[in-house]
């Protein structure tokens, strides 16, 4: 499934220079949803998903 900003929105996060740790799940779910349909059931599964793929995507800048 793809998410429509996701890549502009990480790069924000990291040029900010914040780790998954630091991210607030619902201020991303809120800025995910600005492009994207995130229906309220299962919000909570794509909080996990996005700061899993986060932390990925931080790791693999640091290398």
């Amino acid at each position: 499934m793809e998410v429509k900003g996701l890549d502009e929105l990480f790069q924000n996060y990291s040029k900010k220079g914040m780790t998954a740790e630091e991210i607030d799940g619902s201020e991303m779910i809120k800025d995910v949803r600005r492009q994207n349909f995130i229906p309220e059931d299962i919000e909570d599964l794509y909080e996990e998903a996005l700061i899993k793929e986060y932390k990925r995507y931080f790791e693999s800048r640091k290398k």
